[in-house]
């Protein structure tokens, strides 16, 4: 066997010599540390806290404890301060924080690929997406589960993007534009026409024909980034203030909120089909088009359970 220390070794000057023969001696003990005990540790140098960090992990005060009393003796060097009002990161223990969802990070990329090296779908599955959707999506994870009962789906809906490559979600299923991070792959779902509704009793008042009635009815508008939606910069501009008569964050509330007659509104075509009494205004921005995508982390580019799903949503959804 070749020892490259033989080509090498001479070319180290004493320091660094030293520093590596150090790093040798304590290599056994560094690797034999429970994850526990960096878990812990990590709990209480994000909260400062003890008892948060117990409680975080639903240990007792005494076990965290043990934790990082253990952990700093076997890496010989302190992480914290205690002090009366918590826990102070030293130098140290300030570098463990920065690194430490590294390395989880990389812990949960190989547990994902080990778990996909099985050909059984079993397991967990976790999705993410906007609450109008996550509804829509029963009936394809009825029929996956049907296919593989063993396996569990997990669904975070949320308006807020979560981020994929930290592997705490599997796939984010988005509508909008088509995402750009290089991190991720991006497979169509479907595509959905935009139409602006009112209800039947509004209808009986009569209903905007062009751009210029909008101003006279009253409207139910979102909130936050939602308005920039191109839809919506094109019909705001001539929207008073005071005729937004109810505003949401969510476009399901909106929705609800159309077809109980509170305002007009914009929703999309399948969604207003699915509901009573609304009909579709004279006046329509053309050719609004909204996708669905259908996206997730390249370290998974290879698992079935991914594929499954993008599989069954094609078959439900289109």
């Amino acid at each position: 066997m070749l020892d490259y220390r033989r080509f090498f070794w001479p070319k180290i000057d004493k320091y660094e010599k030293l520093l590596c023969i150090n790093r040798q001696r304590k290599l056994g003990t560094f690797m034999d540390v429970s994850w526990d005990d960096y878990k812990s540790a990590f709990a209480v140098a994000e909260s400062g806290s003890l008892s948060q960090a117990a409680k975080h992990l639903r240990l007792a005060h005494s076990t965290v404890l043990r934790h990082i009393d253990r952990l700093e003796e076997t890496l010989g060097t302190k992480l914290f301060f205690r002090h009366q009002r918590g826990y102070q990161l030293t130098e140290a223990g300030q570098v463990f924080l920065k690194e430490f969802p590294h390395i989880q990070h990389h812990f949960k990329r190989l547990e994902n690929q080990l778990h996909n090296a099985s050909n059984e779908l079993s397991g967990n599955i976790v999705i993410t997406t906007v609450p109008t959707y996550a509804m829509r999506l029963h009936s394809t994870i009825k029929s996956l589960r049907k296919a593989h009962p063993r396996l569990r789906v997990t669904m975070h809906a949320t308006d807020e993007v979560i981020p994929l490559e930290n592997g705490t979600v599997h796939v984010a299923i988005r509508p909008g534009s088509k995402p750009k991070n290089s991190d991720v792959i991006v497979k169509p779902i479907r595509a959905m026409e935009l139409k602006i509704y009112a209800h039947e009793s509004i209808a009986s008042k009569g209903l905007p024909k062009t751009i210029d009635d909008l101003h006279r009815f009253d409207w139910v508008t979102p909130t936050g980034f939602k308005r920039n939606i191109v839809i919506f910069k094109t019909i705001l501009p001539h929207i008073p203030l005071e005729r937004e008569v109810y505003q949401s964050n969510h476009f399901s509330d909106m929705a609800h909120a159309i077809s109980e007659g509170m305002g007009i509104g914009v929703m999309g075509k399948e969604v207003a089909d699915e509901l009573p009494h609304l009909i579709e205004t004279p006046f329509q921005v053309p050719n609004q088009i909204d996708h669905l995508w259908f996206v997730y982390h390249r370290d998974l580019r290879n698992s079935n359970k991914v594929e499954a799903l993008y599989e069954h949503l094609l078959k439900n959804l289109i």
